[in-house]
């Protein structure tokens, strides 16, 4: 068991050290920054001009394009196709790792208790059999 006074001056020491890591020492001086007065921006720059009424799902239909709207309907499409392929690539992977993980070493554990007691009164010439069996087996 540790002592009380052991205790508070080990609590003492940690405060004193953390407060003391978060010092500036004397000799700290601000750092000199060599700022215009004034900030000017360069040839070409021109403010921002936020559209938020912009379309933003079907943006290809700004452009009133009937040919650029069949392609994209013709992606969507083929999109579809494309998820279901990859779906049974993934599948397909799947099936090949469970198979050659067969060629692999497996390790099994397990534990199991079994207690059996048998009753002092059973007379030696009953065949009925009398007793406590407790199995378990994890």
């Amino acid at each position: 068991m540790v002592p009380n006074h052991f205790k508070s001056l080990l609590s003492f020491a940690t405060v004193f050290l953390t407060l003391t890591a978060c010092m500036v020492g004397p000799d700290y001086r601000k750092p000199a920054l060599d700022a215009p007065a004034s900030f000017k921006e360069t040839q070409g720059w021109k403010m921002a001009q936020p559209n938020d009424d912009a379309i933003r799902g079907a943006w290809w239909e700004i452009f009133n394009d009937p040919q650029l709207n069949a392609l994209e309907e013709q992606v969507n499409i083929s999109n579809q196709d494309l998820a279901a392929a990859e779906a049974r690539f993934r599948q397909a992977r799947a099936l090949v790792q469970a198979a050659r993980s067969s060629y692999f070493p497996t390790v099994t554990i397990g534990l199991a208790v079994a207690r059996s007691r048998q009753s002092t009164n059973q007379s030696s010439s009953s065949s009925a059999s009398q007793g406590d069996v407790t199995n378990s087996s994890l």
